[in-house]
Parts: structure tokens; C-alpha cells; sequence
């Protein structure tokens, strides 16, 4: 009688154990998510800091939109523009 019964309890406790290791598993599995989204982001939003950068870098020595600096000049200054705005898009999508 004794036996079923430290069975039962047994099979208890090792069930609740098992959900518990079970749910522990998702909630790392979520926090890793969540540091891996905001990873994410943080590189995102360094890249777009290092274009910026760059960008005023060129304006500062070539004027407003590079209009006083050589075609390859120009070029690059509206290739950071884009980059940077498509990045900013990006961002604000996540």
C-alpha cells in the first residue's frame, strides 16, 4: 500500500520537475531571443552612426551634399545617404 503510494508521489514529483525544466529551457530560450534582437539593433544603430560620420565628414569639407567635390565625391555622398536611410527604415521596422 505503501509502495503505490511513494510511486504515485514519486511520478509527481518527478513530472513537476520535469515541466519545470521544461518552462526554465523557454525562458532562457526567450531571454536569448530578446538579447539577440537587441544585439541586433545596437549593430544597426552603430552602422548607421558610423555612416552619419562619415556623411558629415564629407559635408564639412565639401559643402552641403558635396555639391563642391569631384563626381566620385558626389557619388559617395548620396551612396551614405541611401545606405543610411535604408538603415533607418530598417531600424524603425524592428
Amino acid at each position: 500500500m505503501y509502495g503505490k503510494a511513494l510511486v504515485g508521489l514519486g511520478s509527481v514529483i518527478a513530472l513537476l520537475g520535469g515541466m519545470a525544466g521544461v518552462e526554465d529551457r523557454y525562458a532562457k530560450a526567450r531571454e536569448l531571443k530578446l538579447v539577440s534582437v537587441r544585439l541586433d539593433q545596437k549593430i544597426l544603430s552603430d552602422r548607421i552612426s558610423q555612416l552619419q560620420i562619415r556623411l558629415w565628414q564629407l559635408e564639412s569639407k565639401y559643402g552641403p551634399r558635396c555639391h563642391k567635390a569631384d563626381q566620385p565625391v558626389i557619388n559617395e555622398c548620396q551612396q551614405l545617404q541611401q545606405e543610411i536611410d535604408q538603415l533607418k527604415l530598417d531600424h524603425a521596422k524592428k
